[in-house]
C-alpha cells in the first residue's frame, strides 16, 4: 500500500508516494521550485492559482507511478502563516500574502494600542505581529477596501486548494493550521470572538474548523476525472509544516524537541493533553490537534 504525502512549500511543492512504514517509494516524487514575490516596501506574496497548478502537475506526476494504484489515503504540510481571500466561487481575488510580508506592521502597532497583548498571546498562542492575520486584515481593509469588499471568504492556501479540489465551501481548516493565523483560539477551539469583533469579521467569512483527522472524500468531477484513483480515498487535512517536523521526527513527547532548518529556522517542543499550556514571554503556542 502507499500513501500519497503532499507539500506546499515556502521555496516549492512536492508529491511524493510512501509504503506503510513511512519510507519514501523510489521514484515516486516531484517537486517543483517557486519563489515569492518581493518588494522593497515589505512585499512577500504568491500567486494561489499557479502554487496550486504545480502542486497538482506534481500530482499528475507520482499518479504515472506503478505504486499510484494502491494509495490508501493524501495527507499534506504546508507552510502557516498565509493569508488569500477567495470570491463566492472559490476563487483567489488577492495574491497569497505570506508570513514574510511586513507592509502591515504599523497596523501591528496600532492594534497593540487597542489590546492588551499579553492577553491575546494566552488566548490565541500568537504576539502581535506581521507574520499573523489582524493585522494584515486592518492593513488592507483600510488600504484596499475596495479588493476587500469582493473577498467571500478569508483562507489559507492549503485549504482553498482542498476548496477547489473537492468542490465545495465547506471544505475546513484544520485545527493546526488556523493555529497560525492569530485569530485561533486555542483553547475553545474555535475563531477567536475578539478578534472578528474588532476586525468587522463574522465566522461565515473564515473557513469551518476541524481536526487534521477530518478526512475529505469525493472529489470534483474534473479532478475526479483526473485524478480517478485518488477519488473516493481519505484526503485528510493539511498541517502546518512546524508541526507536521515534530510528528514526522517522532518529537511528540512532553519535552522532545524537533530542530527544523529551511527556509526559516525553528524549536518546537510538543505538550500532550491537559489544560492549555501558558506561552513563554517572547513565545508563541500552536495547536496541532484537539490533544496536542
Amino acid at each position: 500500500m502507499a500513501w500519497l504525502i503532499l507539500d506546499m512549500g515556502s521555496s516549492s511543492v512536492r508529491a511524493l508516494l510512501m509504503d506503510d512504514r513511512a519510507r519514501p517509494i523510489e521514484g515516486a516524487t516531484a517537486s517543483h521550485p517557486h519563489t515569492f514575490a518581493t518588494g522593497l516596501d515589505g512585499q512577500a506574496t504568491a500567486d494561489a492559482d499557479e502554487l496550486r497548478a504545480a502542486l497538482e502537475a506534481c500530482i499528475d506526476s507520482v499518479m504515472a507511478h506503478p505504486s499510484a494504484g494502491e494509495i490508501r489515503a493524501v495527507g499534506m504540510a504546508t507552510f502557516v502563516g498565509n493569508l488569500v481571500g477567495l470570491d463566492a466561487d472559490g476563487a483567489p481575488v488577492t495574491p497569497v500574502y505570506t508570513y514574510a510580508d511586513t507592509r502591515s506592521v504599523f497596523h501591528t502597532q496600532s492594534l497593540a494600542a487597542e489590546v492588551d497583548e499579553a492577553v491575546v498571546i494566552q488566548r490565541t498562542g500568537c504576539r502581535l505581529h506581521s507574520a499573523y492575520h489582524p493585522a494584515k486584515l486592518r492593513w488592507l481593509a483600510r488600504t484596499q477596501p475596495d479588493t476587500v469588499s469582493r473577498v467571500a471568504q478569508w483562507s489559507d492556501l492549503g485549504t482553498a486548494c482542498y476548496r477547489r479540489w473537492f468542490g465545495r465551501a465547506d471544505v475546513p481548516c484544520s485545527y493546526s493550521v488556523a493555529s497560525w493565523s492569530g485569530l485561533f483560539d486555542r483553547e475553545s477551539r474555535t475563531w477567536d470572538v475578539d478578534w472578528l469583533a474588532r476586525l468587522n469579521l463574522s465566522p461565515d467569512q473564515l473557513p469551518p474548523l476541524s481536526d487534521f483527522d477530518a478526512a475529505q472524500r469525493g472529489l470534483a468531477r474534473e479532478y475526479a476525472l483526473r485524478w480517478p484513483t485518488l477519488a473516493y480515498v481519505p484526503w485528510f487535512l493539511p498541517v502546518g509544516d512546524g508541526a507536521a517536523a515534530n510528528l514526522g521526527s517522532g518529537a511528540v513527547g512532553d519535552g522532545q524537541t524537533a530542530l527544523t532548518l529551511g527556509t526559516t529556522g525553528a524549536l518546537r517542543t510538543t505538550v500532550n493533553g491537559g489544560a492549555t499550556p501558558t506561552v513563554p514571554v517572547g513565545l508563541w503556542g500552536y495547536r496541532i490537534d484537539r490533544a496536542r
